[in-house]
Protein backbone atom coordinates (compact mmCIF):
# COMPACT_ATOMS: atom_id res chain seq x y z
CA UNK A 1 0.00 0.00 0.00
CA UNK A 2 1.11 3.37 -0.43
CA UNK A 3 1.07 6.23 1.50
CA UNK A 4 2.22 9.38 -0.47
CA UNK A 5 -0.03 11.49 1.30
CA UNK A 6 1.66 11.13 4.48
CA UNK A 7 4.60 12.92 3.57
CA UNK A 8 3.80 16.10 5.72
CA UNK A 9 2.49 14.22 8.43
CA UNK A 10 4.32 13.02 11.56
CA UNK A 11 5.41 9.26 11.60
CA UNK A 12 2.94 8.92 14.79
CA UNK A 13 0.02 10.10 12.65
CA UNK A 14 1.13 7.45 9.92
CA UNK A 15 1.72 4.97 13.00
CA UNK A 16 -2.40 5.50 13.99
CA UNK A 17 -3.73 5.51 10.50
CA UNK A 18 -1.77 1.74 9.93
CA UNK A 19 -3.43 0.34 13.13
CA UNK A 20 -6.76 2.27 12.24
CA UNK A 21 -6.28 0.00 8.68
CA UNK A 22 -4.96 -3.09 10.47
CA UNK A 23 -8.13 -3.34 12.86
CA UNK A 24 -10.25 -3.23 10.35
CA UNK A 25 -10.00 -5.92 7.76
CA UNK A 26 -12.74 -4.39 5.43
CA UNK A 27 -10.88 -1.38 5.20
CA UNK A 28 -7.83 -2.88 4.39
CA UNK A 29 -9.68 -5.37 1.70
CA UNK A 30 -11.45 -2.24 0.27
CA UNK A 31 -8.07 -0.68 0.43
CA UNK A 32 -6.26 -3.47 -1.33
CA UNK A 33 -8.98 -3.83 -4.16
CA UNK A 34 -9.24 0.26 -5.13
CA UNK A 35 -5.05 0.11 -5.43
CA UNK A 36 -5.55 -3.11 -7.33
CA UNK A 37 -8.48 -1.78 -9.85
CA UNK A 38 -6.79 1.49 -10.26
CA UNK A 39 -3.19 0.06 -11.40
CA UNK A 40 -4.40 -2.70 -13.45
CA UNK A 41 -5.89 -0.02 -15.36
CA UNK A 42 -3.39 3.03 -15.20
CA UNK A 43 0.11 0.89 -14.69
CA UNK A 44 2.05 -0.68 -11.97
CA UNK A 45 4.27 2.85 -12.10
CA UNK A 46 3.42 4.39 -8.56
CA UNK A 47 3.08 8.60 -9.74
CA UNK A 48 1.32 11.56 -8.21
CA UNK A 49 -1.47 10.78 -11.34
CA UNK A 50 -2.30 7.24 -9.97
CA UNK A 51 -2.14 8.41 -6.60
CA UNK A 52 -4.87 10.99 -7.03
CA UNK A 53 -7.29 8.44 -8.22
CA UNK A 54 -7.23 6.25 -5.31
CA UNK A 55 -10.20 8.35 -3.77
CA UNK A 56 -10.76 5.70 -0.26
CA UNK A 57 -6.69 5.44 0.57
CA UNK A 58 -7.72 9.31 0.85
CA UNK A 59 -10.95 9.08 2.85
CA UNK A 60 -8.93 6.90 4.69
CA UNK A 61 -6.42 9.00 5.80
CA UNK A 62 -8.67 12.35 6.50
CA UNK A 63 -10.93 10.03 8.89
CA UNK A 64 -7.66 8.95 10.47
CA UNK A 65 -6.28 12.31 10.65
CA UNK A 66 -9.77 13.19 11.98
CA UNK A 67 -10.21 11.11 14.82
CA UNK A 68 -5.98 11.58 15.99
CA UNK A 69 -5.65 15.23 15.18
CA UNK A 70 -2.45 16.14 14.99
CA UNK A 71 -3.45 19.04 17.34
CA UNK A 72 -5.85 18.82 20.25
CA UNK A 73 -6.20 22.91 20.42
CA UNK A 74 -5.88 25.58 17.77
CA UNK A 75 -5.46 28.73 19.18
CA UNK A 76 -5.90 32.04 17.38
CA UNK A 77 -5.58 35.88 18.18
CA UNK A 78 -8.58 38.00 17.45
CA UNK A 79 -7.31 41.17 14.84
CA UNK A 80 -10.72 42.72 15.18
CA UNK A 81 -13.79 42.97 18.37
CA UNK A 82 -16.30 40.00 17.39
CA UNK A 83 -19.66 39.71 18.92
CA UNK A 84 -20.17 36.21 18.76
CA UNK A 85 -23.89 34.29 18.22
CA UNK A 86 -24.71 34.39 21.65
CA UNK A 87 -24.04 37.93 22.02
CA UNK A 88 -20.56 38.01 23.86
CA UNK A 89 -18.20 40.37 22.95
CA UNK A 90 -14.08 38.93 22.37
CA UNK A 91 -11.94 42.01 22.12
CA UNK A 92 -9.05 42.22 19.83
CA UNK A 93 -6.37 41.12 21.14
CA UNK A 94 -7.84 38.32 22.44
CA UNK A 95 -6.99 34.78 22.30
CA UNK A 96 -9.31 31.94 21.51
CA UNK A 97 -8.97 28.18 21.56
CA UNK A 98 -10.53 25.82 19.70
CA UNK A 99 -11.16 21.78 21.22
CA UNK A 100 -10.04 20.19 17.63
CA UNK A 101 -10.86 16.71 19.72
CA UNK A 102 -14.72 17.59 20.86
CA UNK A 103 -14.76 19.43 17.50
CA UNK A 104 -14.16 16.45 15.04
CA UNK A 105 -16.50 14.74 17.53
CA UNK A 106 -19.11 16.75 17.07
CA UNK A 107 -22.40 14.80 16.37
CA UNK A 108 -24.06 17.88 14.74
CA UNK A 109 -21.19 18.23 12.28
CA UNK A 110 -20.11 14.50 12.12
CA UNK A 111 -23.38 12.67 12.38
CA UNK A 112 -24.50 10.39 15.66
CA UNK A 113 -21.21 8.32 14.40
CA UNK A 114 -19.13 11.01 15.08
CA UNK A 115 -16.82 8.79 17.62
CA UNK A 116 -16.41 5.96 14.34
CA UNK A 117 -14.24 5.38 12.11
CA UNK A 118 -16.05 5.92 8.98
CA UNK A 119 -13.84 6.94 6.23
CA UNK A 120 -16.78 6.97 3.62
CA UNK A 121 -17.99 9.98 5.03
CA UNK A 122 -15.48 12.00 3.07
CA UNK A 123 -15.88 10.38 0.10
CA UNK A 124 -18.23 12.90 -1.12
CA UNK A 125 -17.21 15.43 -3.80
CA UNK A 126 -18.80 18.27 -1.54
CA UNK A 127 -16.33 18.44 1.15
CA UNK A 128 -17.17 22.10 2.51
CA UNK A 129 -17.98 22.39 6.13
CA UNK A 130 -21.59 23.91 6.24
CA UNK A 131 -22.00 26.47 9.16
CA UNK A 132 -24.91 27.78 10.64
Amino acid sequence: MTFRSFSLISSSRLANAIVDISIRPEVYNRLLNEQKRIIEKLGDSINPKILDKMKYLDSVILESLRLSSPASHIHRKVNQDIVVSNGCLIKNGSVVSLSSFSNFRNKTIFGDDANEFVPDRHLSDNRKLKVK
